[in-house]
């Protein structure tokens, strides 16, 4: 087990604590002393109501955090993600409109995507606003409950009303644990946000892959930009963007330098992080390296339990590698084609710009292996024209 992955788990349980010690302290309480209605199911209905809307709620509260964050921080938002519900920019002729679809989200709750104004855009507003919301949403729920009194005689809307509130509190703490929690978890929150951006060279770095992500994102020409030497989790993702854009240029030798210089500073950085150089730099020899070579760095480097993540192709770097590996030591037809497909459903989940950057690389894949292994082409099978 990673750290990441006990430090999850870890926050999944205290949830679950805050979550049975309110029912079994304060709700339950209530019901048996019948401020609460005595039939079970109106009960079950009141509690399963009362957390659809105290998860909405808090959802609502943390994005909207984030969005007025990045706003007074200096940020132009580009897209703005509740439960899937998502409102992104797009350029249309020469100028920025609003769209909407359905979308998947990278975060607990939703995602907000911004692009920094100026150099010195400040993303500690970002990261607070959703907090001092959550606070002030306790304060007022602390008034609610003390303003209803816990009697039989009070109105039983009311009192639904105050344990409705409790549940509130509750799902309200359980958002705060999570998203403020100081350490690298299995996505990115503030609390590690908060933990990063306490150095300048951390919030120089952030700002600098936001801006990278942007370009991304809108398929814009990315300038060039020189790697970080101060290695930490921020600055070894942002050197992950110059890589990718070096290797999009057939910079091969530049691009392994950046990664050496990050892995040797692996200790600095997150599990996550790691590993997504580490599949980079087998990309990497795998396009530019002896075969055996490259073959033996990934039979080598990576454990069961990781190839078996990468066979299931569920982020892009993960199908780079995998299309190589298969196409040039396995010559497996097959598994090249699984790829591909996972390759367009994933790209139903990104930006139009991202899709097209990652459709780059993916295609230089798909020319090394059928420059190699021409039988294995497919005419049809080509990501990105």
């Amino acid at each position: 087990m990673t750290r990441e992955d006990f430090y999850s788990i870890f926050i999944y349980i205290l949830m679950a604590v805050i979550i049975l010690v309110t029912g079994f302290t304060v709700i339950r309480p209530a019901m048996e002393e019948g401020y609460l209605a005595v039939s079970a199911g109106s009960n079950f209905a009141f509690l399963l109501l009362a957390l659809i809307i105290s998860v909405l709620i808090n959802v609502i509260l943390l994005e909207i955090g984030h969005l007025i964050g990045a706003k007074l921080g200096g940020y132009n938002v580009i897209l703005f993600n509740i439960l899937g519900l998502c409102f992104y920019k797009k350029e249309e002729n020469g100028k920025l409109v609003t769209k909407f679809k359905f979308k998947s989200f990278d975060g607990f709750t939703g995602e907000t995507l911004i692009e920094p104004k100026k150099d010195k855009s400040n993303p500690m507003f970002y990261v607070f606003i959703p907090l001092i919301l959550m606070l002030l949403e306790f304060v007022a729920l602390y008034c609610v409950m003390n303003f209803i009194p816990s009697s039989t005689s009070t109105d039983q809307i009311l009192l639904y009303v105050k344990y409705g509130v409790v549940v509130l509190a509750a799902i309200a703490g359980c958002f705060i644990v999570y998203n403020y929690f100081p350490a690298r978890m299995d996505t990115l929150t503030d609390g590690y946000r908060l933990v990063l951006l306490n150095k300048k060279v951390n919030v120089e770095a952030y700002n600098l892959k936001l801006e990278v992500e942007a370009n991304k994102f809108f398929n814009r020409p990315v300038k060039e930009l020189e790697p970080f030497t101060v290695i930490t989790d921020f600055t070894a993702r942002t050197n992950m963007e110059i890589v990718l854009d070096k290797l999009e240029h057939d910079k091969y030798d530049e691009a392994s330098n950046i990664i050496d210089l990050t892995l040797k500073e692996d200790k600095k950085i997150s599990r996550s992080t790691k590993v997504e150089f580490l599949l980079t730099k087998a990309y990497l020899m795998f396009m530019n390296e002896e075969l055996e070579e490259a073959s033996k760095f990934y039979i080598d480097t990576f454990d069961n339990d990781m190839k078996s993540k990468i066979r299931s192709c569920k982020d892009y770097s993960e199908i780079r590698v995998y299309i190589l590996y298969e196409g040039l030591v396995e010559k497996t037809k097959s598994e090249i084609d699984f790829a591909i497909d996972r390759k367009k459903k994933l790209d139903k989940k990104v930006s139009d710009g991202e899709a097209i950057k990652e459709g780059i690389l993916i295609n230089k894949a798909l020319e090394k292996v059928y420059s190699v292994n021409p039988e294995l082409k497919d005419d049809e099978k080509k990501v990105v024209e």
